[in-house]
């Protein structure tokens, strides 16, 4: 599959369910209140920061989880396949949004990173059929490498994990470390160019679009 031909819809933290209009008022409400409570962890940080607020991340999870049902509903509506991908930072966040999604009784849940076998991750390219929704989990071992083209709406927690090295002070560890730190405005235009594909497609930023209005601090490889 060539590069993206289709449009794509953006949709940013406090407008996730504009346009979810399948879903029932009860649904719509509980994303709209873990969107506030997300909204409140972010308030006093920025993508020009260093770190990720520890509640934020599991309150993404939470949303993330909430919301895929409802846009893979919303995409199948429209003449989709309905099939997610959902952009984390690590492997335990992996783990972690499985457990979320396996109150959904037809989620095939599909993990996606770069500790995993070849053959293991050709699992994310088979199919599924209908009532059964395929949901990749991935951190950005999906973001440029492989192309999914069945893919019909892109959750992005807008996180990453990357290796830096510490100096000892404060009491933290000297050497290199794996740390979370938000991903920069190319980072973030890569994972929403996995859907789009094939036919038009829709994304859902899990933080403020005004991080997503600034340019790119590409040396810091934050969104600002």
């Amino acid at each position: 599959v060539g590069s993206r031909r289709f449009p794509r819809s953006l949709h940013y933290l406090g407008d996730l369910t504009s346009t979810l209009s399948a879903a029932p008022e009860r649904s719509i409400g509980l994303v709209r209140g873990q969107e506030e409570a997300l909204a409140r962890s972010l308030a006093q940080c920025s993508p020009s920061k260093r770190g990720v607020p520890i509640g934020a991340i599991s309150q993404q999870v939470v949303l993330a989880g909430t919301l895929a049902p409802l846009a893979a509903q919303q995409a199948r509506r429209e003449g989709g396949e309905g099939a997610v991908l959902i952009f984390v930072a690590g492997v335990s966040d992996i783990q972690e949004l499985m457990v979320e999604l396996g109150a959904w009784p037809e989620c095939v849940c599909v993990p996606l990173h770069g500790e995993m076998e070849i053959e293991e991750q050709l699992e994310a390219f088979r199919p599924v059929r209908p009532p059964l929704v395929k949901v990749v989990v991935a951190t950005n071992a999906a973001e440029s490498s492989l192309t999914l083209p069945d893919v019909d709406v892109v959750l992005d927690t807008g996180q990453h994990k990357v290796l830096s090295h510490g100096d000892g002070g404060s009491g933290a560890a000297a050497g290199p470390m794996l740390g979370r730190r938000w991903i920069s405005t190319a980072s973030a235009e890569q994972r929403a160019g996995r859907t789009g594909r094939v036919r038009p497609g829709s994304v859902y930023r899990l933080y403020p679009r005004t991080w997503a209005e600034g340019e790119a601090d590409e040396a810091n490889g934050n969104m600002r």
